[in-house]
């Protein structure tokens, strides 16, 4: 994860599905495969960002991680994922019905090599997954929230513009002449 971290992509930004982006993460990450992780998915399709294909990919992959290391509740681990589209926002949400994340330490979760309280149960991990996802995220001019789910459990919201694929495929032909 340290290198994750400190590698920073080169490549240019590019039109990027991120609907598409969260079901590959999903499945990456095998959720639908794991009997003790039950999914809620709500994603709404064709909802394009600019955004490093890779790097979102870490990203994502780093909420489903984050939801299913430290989201286990009484009875297995709850994810729920939504993806909405109001036109000028993509909304990615990303929440679990684990012990959750009390406010005054979500702020500093954020930052590099920093864990929750609830972390230090025996779980293991680096600190920097919501780093990673924060970084990332604000290379695509987006934002990372951090609230709580009802009852129970940490609820990460990640905005995005949204970009409109006709528009950047005219830019692109006007640059071209």
């Amino acid at each position: 994860q340290f290198l994750s971290y400190a590698r920073h992509s080169h490549e240019e930004q590019e039109l990027v599905n991120l609907g598409e982006a969260v079901q590959n993460a999903m499945s990456n990450a095998r959720l639908a495969s794991d009997s003790t992780v039950k999914i809620t998915s709500h994603i709404a399709p064709n909802v394009f960002i600019v955004a490093h294909p890779l790097e979102l990919s870490r990203a994502v992959q780093n909420l489903f991680t984050n939801a299913m290391r430290y989201g286990r509740s009484e009875d297995g681990i709850h994810i729920t994922t939504g993806l909405t589209d109001n036109g000028k926002n993509a909304m990615l949400t990303v929440g679990d019905e684990g012990a959750g994340l009390p406010e005054d330490q979500r702020e500093r979760v954020m930052r590099p090599f920093e864990r929750g309280e609830s972390a230090r149960s025996g779980v293991t991990g680096t600190g920097l997954g919501l780093a990673i996802v924060d970084r990332i995220v604000r290379r695509s001019s987006g934002s990372v929230q951090l609230d709580s789910m009802d009852p129970h459990g940490l609820l990460v919201r990640v905005g995005f513009p949204a970009a409109d694929p006709a528009a950047i495929k005219a830019k692109k032909e006007k640059r071209a002449r």
